[in-house]
């Protein structure tokens, strides 16, 4: 009878163990998408920064002058500078989702920790009673 017990025991910390590891490896796909959609939205920002840059060489060789006073210049060197912003803005998102993910992580890992010794200790006093 104890050897079944202990088959049940067995199964459900291995259920819990497995349930636990799903769960990080799910939190683990979330990080990478998170820095995937990271680097195309840094991606894409560049790209428009770059664009408006190439506006701007566009209107100083139309006016033949290198002039930062233009207010056409001016409003897309301000639209380069929001770009800039927004850049910072998704770093410091990226960060505050990556730290929640890696806080859920840890909560998996203690709560793994948690059941592996609760059945170390299982198991110990098993053994002592058996004996």
């Amino acid at each position: 009878m104890e050897d079944v017990n202990e088959d049940i025991f067995s199964a459900i910390v291995l259920g819990k163990i497995n349930d636990i590891k799903k769960g990080i490896d799910e939190i683990e796909a979330e990080i990478k998408e998170r820095r995937d959609i990271d680097q195309k939205s840094l991606f894409d920002i560049q790209n428009e920064i770059l664009e408006v840059k190439n506006r701007i060489l566009e209107v100083e060789q139309i006016t033949g002058s290198k002039s930062n006073a233009s207010p056409i210049v001016e409003e897309m060197q301000k639209e380069i500078l929001t770009l800039d912003a927004e850049k910072r803005h998704e770093a410091v998102d990226l960060w505050r989702d990556l730290t929640a993910l890696r806080r859920e992580i840890r909560l998996y890992m203690k709560e793994l920790n948690d059941l592996l010794r609760r059945a170390n200790i299982i198991k110990n006093e098993r053994s002592r009673n058996s004996a």
